[in-house]
């Protein structure tokens, strides 16, 4: 619909889409514009603050929203909404189950420190309970070791490393699976968090206080929590049994969210949340959220600054203040901030900004990765200090004239001390190095979607848990040969 008017305002053809309160509604500059932004009015800034998830922000459950479940989703308090009507908006989806608590490629599951502490456990238990006990001798070649016979200990060797791969394989896959059953993002059964909390309980708890064998031979015993008098054994014992008690009350509290966190008292209060029941994933997606949002207000106040410069430049009106303005946008464009070093990077990761302002997002990979190099500048301390003591090492040392035994303990020490210190340093980097790598992205310091090269990054990208073995062996490698 088209109409004339005598307003000087509207000298040209005007279209008329609809009239409000029996007055023309004119489609000019300004209501172009409000028709692009009336839809900020629907987003809800409390959001930015909230402990959800973006899934949640937008369809008000974790759940799917087919049609016909929304009010069964209010009726059993699953959906954030006060009344039907309010979900009229609300499109229909159907959430798919791909096993979210294992999937160590997206990071779905509950809690990275949970996934880290399972694997600590596991590995304790192992060296404990399994590692250097009798089942290698259920393969026993029983070579003369008087006599050079090279293929049969090559055997040996080949048999021994299939007997410990069998016990990887056949007692940490259900360990790990069956305590990750629960340890989801999303909402889970009661049922299922009570199944998982049975696995430390059997692999961690149990064997603390009983003593059991699988597969009892004359030669040896597959599996046997039998207790050995030694001092390093009884550490890994005790380490276990604490790493698998911490695992129970880790799954307890997912059971005591899931049983009464949709109450109001538990609901209303956001810190008793936080500390009590909020998984770690949605914590860092709520990181994320507030990430953006101090980006786009970031953004409005260097426009609403540069505006600002061009207004008191400015005297000519309206066209020259855009000038204006757009000349201080080139001028302010040259600006850099430094970011991604060494301290400042760790400075704002323990003031929490690295996540809230930046929105870095570490995935449990680096996490446990950084856990296993710590774990290795323990166990180099604990095998210099084993071998110090051993008796071969006595005897070696014993040959030696009392005044000169500083000429070998010395070289042994400071050997120590540069290994230690060479992987604390590979440990210290890997943080800043992804952080930097993540900003290096988003800039396009790295060409990315636009590049010839961006194909070989989407490729295969689950091979990037490959990476967690060198986070390990890198770094053992590097104190051996720099130690």
């Amino acid at each position: 619909l088209t109409t004339h008017t005598n307003d000087t305002s509207h000298d040209t053809d005007e279209v008329i889409p609809e009239d409000v309160e029996g007055e023309p509604f004119y489609l000019d500059k300004h209501a172009f514009a409000r028709a692009l932004t009336h839809d900020i009015k629907q987003y809800n800034i409390e959001n930015e603050d909230s402990l959800t998830t973006n899934y949640h922000d937008v369809f008000k459950t974790y759940k799917s929203t087919k049609e016909g479940d929304v009010k069964n989703l209010i009726a059993n308090r699953l959906m954030t909404v006060e009344k039907v009507d309010d979900v009229d908006d609300i499109r229909p989806v159907q959430r798919v189950f791909t096993f979210p608590s294992i999937d160590y490629t997206a990071d779905t599951f509950r809690s990275k420190g949970f996934v880290v502490l399972l694997w600590v456990t596991w590995i304790l238990s192992y060296f404990a309970y399994l590692f250097d006990r009798d089942g290698k001798r259920l393969g026993d070649l029983n070579c003369d070791e008087s006599k050079p016979n090279f293929g049969c200990f090559i055997l040996q060797g080949l048999i021994n490393w299939s007997i410990i791969m069998l016990q990887l394989t056949l007692i940490g896959t259900p360990f790990i699976l069956w305590a990750s059953v629960g340890n989801s993002v999303y909402q889970t059964h009661p049922l299922l968090i009570t199944f998982g909390i049975i696995s430390p309980v059997v692999f961690a708890i149990l064997p603390y206080f009983n003593t059991f064998k699988v597969i009892h031979t004359e030669d040896g015993d597959f599996i046997s929590t039998e207790k050995v008098d030694d001092a390093r054994k009884q550490m890994l014992y005790n380490l276990a049994f604490i790493c698998g008690t911490f695992l129970v009350v880790a799954s307890s509290r997912n059971l005591l969210q899931r049983l009464v966190g949709q109450h109001d008292f538990w609901k209303n209060n956001k810190w008793l949340r936080m500390m009590m029941s909020v998984p770690g994933a949605i914590v860092l997606e709520s990181n994320i959220k507030k990430a953006a949002s101090f980006k786009v207000n970031q953004l409005v106040r260097n426009a609403r600054a540069i505006h600002k410069i061009a207004e008191y430049e400015s005297t000519e009106g309206y066209e020259t203040l855009l000038s204006r303005a757009l000349l201080s946008f080139e001028k302010t464009s040259e600006r850099r901030e430094d970011f991604g070093g060494f301290f400042s990077t760790w400075k704002r990761l323990f003031s929490g900004k690295l996540f809230s302002e930046d929105g870095i997002w570490f995935t449990a990979r680096l996490i446990s990765g950084n856990v296993g190099q710590l774990t290795l500048c323990v166990f180099l301390i604990s095998f210099f200090v084993n071998l110090q003591r051993s008796d071969f090492f006595q005897n070696e040392l014993s040959k030696v004239a009392e005044s000169e035994k500083w000429r070998l303990m010395a070289p042994l020490r400071y050997g120590l001390a540069v290994s230690e210190i060479t992987i604390i340093i590979i440990t210290l980097n890997y943080v800043p190095s992804t952080t930097r790598t993540v900003l290096l992205f988003r800039s396009g310091g790295i060409p990315s979607l636009h590049d010839a090269r961006f194909w070989k990054l989407r490729v295969a990208v689950d091979q990037a848990s490959l990476l967690f073995g060198t986070l390990f062996w890198g770094s053992l490698y590097t104190a051996i040969l720099i130690g």
